[in-house]
């Protein structure tokens, strides 16, 4: 592994799903089998495992709305979600129990944990944006959420399928922490917030969310991508796919969109997803103070 020492011293939640027409097949600039990753520092023995994304096209949208979206520039994007380790480092005591207890009858019997140390950290768009800063100012690197196209061109890792390894449902249990049938009948008893005929055939082990890195990878060697927890982009949300940059830049304006209530792009579903929520191409969104217990991000390292 290649490290990135410090260099410095010392709401409710609204959502739109759009369902993917097949894209054109896109080349997969990053050939070969995934880097080692890179570390970065934090301090106190919290570190992150980074992957080198490479430059390339990624295809947006569907049918007539469409956007292909050209990256320029190489990034490093966290290889799995940020743990509940890694945010106790820039926030001590922290604890997934002020987000919104939505599955809270079915915590209290131990059924499901969030706040073992590996697994994902339960964040507001504000809370993963803080995050952010403070490793920014940790560590002298420029940390931030990725753009939504930043995302799904790392998420998808060249592939043109519903999902990056096809089209195939049955082949979750592999790659993916998402609602499957015994999942499904634990949370059908509450309204967990998807749709209640959206499930995939197969059974995964977990019930909740899972220690990051408990399933295979996608192609370019980033874990969770489908399932876990949904993830934050940096990107305010826009429908007219048009308005976002060319060169898979954040949203201009994003950054600053930090009443509670602005709008923020998510993606990737959540182990109570099913495959209408959970595919990569799929379009989602959340208010920027929203809690829930399905959300999380996974950070990017500019270069």
């Amino acid at each position: 592994m290649r490290r990135l020492g410090p260099v410095l011293a010392g709401l409710g939640c609204a959502g739109s799903v759009v369902e993917e027409a097949p894209s054109p097949p896109q080349q997969a600039t990053q050939a070969g089998a995934p880097r080692d990753p890179v570390v970065l520092d934090l301090g106190e023995g919290v570190t992150l495992s980074l992957v080198r994304i490479e430059a390339g096209t990624v295809v947006l949208g569907e049918g007539e709305s469409r956007r292909a979206v050209v990256l320029e520039r190489p990034y490093l994007l966290g290889q799995t979600e940020l743990t509940n380790r890694a945010v106790q480092r820039w926030r001590p005591g922290w604890s997934p129990e002020h987000q919104k207890p939505e599955y809270d009858h079915l915590v209290s019997d131990g059924t499901i944990t969030f706040d073992l140390p590996e697994q994902p950290a339960l964040l507001t768009w504000l809370d993963a944006v803080a995050f952010a800063s403070w490793a920014s100012e940790q560590t002298g690197r420029t940390v931030r959420l990725p753009s939504e196209a930043e995302w799904e061109h790392a998420a998808r890792a060249g592939t043109d399928s519903t999902f990056h390894w096809g089209e195939d449902t049955a082949g979750a249990p592999r790659f993916a922490n998402v609602n499957d049938p015994v999942t499904h009948e634990l949370l059908v008893l509450g309204d967990h917030g998807q749709p209640q005929d959206d499930v995939f055939p197969g059974a995964d082990p977990h019930r909740g969310p899972a220690p990051v890195g408990s399933y295979s990878p996608n192609p370019w060697g980033l874990h969770d991508t489908v399932g876990n927890l949904m993830e934050w982009t940096l990107d305010r949300h826009v429908e007219d796919l048009a308005l976002l940059p060319a060169d898979g830049r954040p949203v201009p304006g994003s950054l600053e969109a930090t009443d509670p209530g602005d709008p923020h792009v998510l993606k990737g579903g959540a182990f109570n997803s099913g495959p209408r929520m959970a595919s990569e191409k799929t379009r989602n969104f959340c208010f920027a103070g929203a809690h829930f217990r399905t959300v999380g991000a996974r950070v990017l390292v500019e270069l």
